[in-house]
């Protein structure tokens, strides 16, 4: 009888483990995202093609209202996210879930800043992402 339970936990284990690794286990983080930091909103719309990650970021100035567009590429493997403007501004950071993902953004001049992200329930309108317009 314990044999028995002791097999089928361990083929479930096996499944758990290998379908977790397996890239269609991997969260899609396509979609829109939004995150605070200092005086300003990031709007940020991603784009994901299997491991890889492209789109576009808007930095919105909330005194001012200007807005500052970045465009990115980069890549999600087992929940860890990195991408990277050409500029030399970088996010590295993890999927808490398919909602949330927490990581440090690293500035072209070194400046490191903790951020959440969490995905808009409702997201604007796709927007052409080779755009440098401001997308509101």
């Amino acid at each position: 009888m314990c044999r028995g339970l002791f097999s089928i936990l361990l083929i479930f284990l096996l499944m758990t483990v290998t379908s977790a690794d397996s890239p269609a286990a991997e969260l899609d983080m396509s979609g829109t995202w939004e995150t605070h930091f200092f005086l300003a909103k990031a709007v940020v719309f991603v784009k994901q093609d299997g491991d890889s990650l492209s789109g576009v970021v808007y930095v919105i100035q909330k005194l001012t209202g200007s807005c500052d567009t970045y465009h990115f590429t980069g890549s999600i493997r087992q929940g860890v996210v990195e991408a990277a403007h050409h500029e030399g501004h970088s996010v590295c950071g993890r999927l808490v879930d398919s909602n949330q993902c927490t990581g440090l953004l690293t500035t072209q001049s070194k400046v490191q800043l903790k951020i959440t992200a969490l995905r808009c329930p409702n997201p604007a309108p796709a927007r052409n992402t080779e755009s440098t317009n401001v997308p509101f």
